[in-house]
């Protein structure tokens, strides 16, 4: 007999209880949060290291264990491989049961074949494959059917078909942004794909083992060879100077501003009658697209035009089982959290949130940490110490007013609403990741049509902002800016140890959580967010930061950001709690000033055994140990707090948020 619907909630409601039990920790009643957190400061320091020429080494040196990221990411891990287990005794609410449906077959399945997600696209999509009909598998048998059979359908409209489960940068990349004009709405962009794609197909093909018989593979390798000639001379032509740097392995995609136009300007009947097949609908002529280069795309189609239909389809088709594969080799324990994790992550913060039910307290407290950082910068923007236009400061005093801090705070009902339409078997792992995939597709589209608030879990559900490329290495934990909805996004988890306590001293909390959500705070008045305004449009500002190069502005802004997030954050602990500043606490023996240590914690936000691996190195040529020391080289605060020698007028320029405008500073 199926379970009540309430007892099946209840089971869970019974385990998180039980799991919460286990997971308090007796070591918290010898010794304090704050204790523990000064003796790890005190523990990782090795003081014979100069502290003004290696202030990463000085703090870091002696550390031991994981990254405090690693350490927050395994803690969720463990909570959700326990959550996990216990699923299949809870029948409410409905997203649950579909997300252990996705688990069970998961788990599953140890080994994926590639052929299986082709069988599935055969049976619930209609689309027929020459690797299950024709003769480009090597099980094929070479008979008269396969060698004469043909593709059914045209390669425009199967690559528009396959983009909506997640199939994307082949040719071009399809993606949906935030309108620059109407941010509440969104607008299709298509821009260059990244030349990644266009790699030695031997190599990428070698993921599907031995399914395509070798004549497939060294006919399409030839294809993609001259595909790889003629694209990279294409994005050569527009990039210009920057190609060079943008495409050795270090930036994926290309910045080129994408210029809005309508889709009966561009003359493209193909381009279409590719987006009618994506929408499934009638598209309007006048539709807005923002596309990179019409320029480009007006050459790839020439160029694909050329080649004979079945050897597009056939390169489609193996490019799709290709991303398919690419990350679904075996499938371990490990494996299917991580894949929990990274698919689910609203669901995960829900489950937190029910887990810890007393998080509610600490977010009014977090709200008025925010507020203090954006009062302490609103007072910093006023003063105009680096003499901007009037209008670009009231541009910048609105924008900061409106912007605010989300808090992952949504109800079960509001949750159970967004997966309504969501649904696993659990025999059927290949058809619940193409169908996760498609759902995915249907609700970053959705916006094309739809209005939702800047807080909603449309938004949410994304780590990266409509438009912003993929940043799929930001650790998933940390505050993030979504600029154009002009808000810092807290997912829950945040608010557990190693970052936060309740009751953590404010020089810990200031030079922890503080930082982060100072660095979002500032990096929204960055070079390359303080065009957007208030209202997430895209404004003509006079340059208020001019990077010399593409190259130049890359490699900057990383530095900016951290030494502004950095700055605000001492600032506001100065000035909220400036009694603490000379409070002094021993480590190792000696005396530090709590200024110092508010320097010492933030350093062990990004203390490693090997700070290149870090996973806040944003960047290879900006590690963990690059993001200690560049900016507290060119802190003023930090050189005054440790006796370091004080900075030249240029020293003080270089990374600037806002480089004084007047030429003689």
């Amino acid at each position: 007999m199926p379970p009540h619907k309430g007892q099946g909630f209840m089971a869970l409601a019974l385990f998180l209880c039980h799991l919460l039990h286990n997971s308090s920790s007796g070591g918290e009643i010898l010794m304090g949060f704050n204790e523990k957190r000064l003796k790890l400061i005190a523990d990782s320091m090795n003081p014979r290291i100069k502290v003004c020429r290696d202030f990463y080494s000085f703090a870091c040196d002696k550390w031991q264990g994981d990254e405090h990221i690693k350490t927050l990411e395994e803690k969720v891990q463990n909570t959700t491989a326990q959550v996990l287990e216990t699923l299949h005794s809870v029948s409410e609410p409905k997203f649950l049961r579909e997300l252990n449906n996705y688990y069970v077959s998961y788990t599953a399945v140890e080994d994926p074949q590639p052929l299986e997600y082709l069988k599935w696209m055969r049976a619930y999509e209609d689309i027929e494959w020459s690797l299950m009909e024709g003769n480009t598998s090597k099980a094929a048998e070479q008979t008269e059917k396969t060698k004469n059979w043909k593709w059914k359908i045209e390669w425009i409209e199967l690559l528009a078909r396959l983009r909506k489960f997640g199939f994307n940068d082949i040719f071009f990349r399809e993606m949906v942004r935030q309108s620059k004009v109407n941010p509440s709405r969104g607008a299709i962009e298509l821009k260059m794909p990244p030349l990644s794609y266009l790699y030695d197909f031997e190599q990428q093909v070698f993921v599907l083992d031995d399914l395509v018989n070798e004549d497939t593979v060294e006919t399409l390798a030839y294809f993609q060879g001259n595909l790889s000639t003629f694209t990279m001379n294409l994005v050569k032509a527009e990039e210009g100077d920057d190609f060079n740097y943008l495409y050795q392995n270090i930036k994926p995609f290309t910045e080129t501003a994408s210029k809005l136009i309508a889709l009966k300007d561009l003359h493209m009947p193909w381009l279409t009658r590719y987006l009618q097949t994506l929408l499934n609908s009638f598209v309007d002529p006048q539709m807005q697209l923002y596309v990179q280069s019409v320029k480009y795309l007006h050459r790839i189609y020439s160029f694909l035009s050329e080649y004979d239909n079945d050897l597009l389809c056939d390169y489609i088709q193996m490019k799709f089982l290709i991303y398919l594969m690419k990350y679904d080799r075996i499938h371990l324990q490990p494996d299917s959290v991580r894949n929990i994790r990274e698919n689910f992550p609203l669901i995960l913060q829900w489950l937190h949130g029910s887990l810890h039910p007393e998080v509610k307290e600490d977010i009014p407290v977090i709200q008025q940490l925010f507020a203090n950082l954006k009062l302490k910068f609103h007072q910093n923007i006023k003063e105009n110490s680096a003499q901007l236009p009037a209008a670009t400061v009231d541009h910048m005093l609105k924008k900061l007013d409106s912007l605010q801090l989300v808090i992952f705070d949504k109800s079960t009902q509001e949750v159970e609403l967004y997966y309504q339409h969501l649904h696993f078997l659990a025999s059927e792992y290949y058809g619940n990741r193409l169908r996760l995939n498609r759902f995915k597709f249907n609700i970053h589209h959705s916006t094309l049509t739809n209005t939702y608030r800047r807080d909603s879990l449309q938004y949410l559900d994304s780590r990266t902002p409509v438009g912003e490329g993929d940043k799929k290495w930001y650790p998933y934990h940390l505050p993030f800016l979504y600029p154009q909805l002009n808000i810092v996004y807290m997912p829950l988890t945040l608010l557990q140890e190693p970052f936060y306590k309740n009751g953590m001293d404010e020089t810990l909390i200031y030079s922890s959580l503080g930082y982060f959500l100072a660095h979002e705070i500032t990096k929204a008045f960055d070079s390359r967010h303080i065009h957007i305004d208030a209202n997430g449009v895209y404004k003509d500002l006079m340059s208020v930061v001019k990077a010399d190069s593409e190259e130049d502005d890359f490699e900057k802004t990383p530095v900016v950001d951290d030494l502004a997030g950095l700055k605000l954050a001492y600032n506001t602990f100065a000035t909220h709690h400036s009694k603490l500043l000379s409070q002094t606490v021993l480590l190792r023996n000696v005396a530090y000033t709590k200024e110092k240590v508010f320097f010492l914690h933030y350093a062990q936000l990004f203390c490693s055994p090997l700070c290149g691996y870090h996973p806040m190195a944003d960047f290879y040529s900006y590690d963990a140990c690059a993001r200690v020391n560049t900016p507290t080289k060119h802190s003023e605060t930090f050189r005054r707090v440790f006796g370091c020698p004080s900075l030249s007028t240029e020293e003080k320029e270089v990374f600037a948020l806002w480089p004084s405008q007047d030429g003689e500073k």
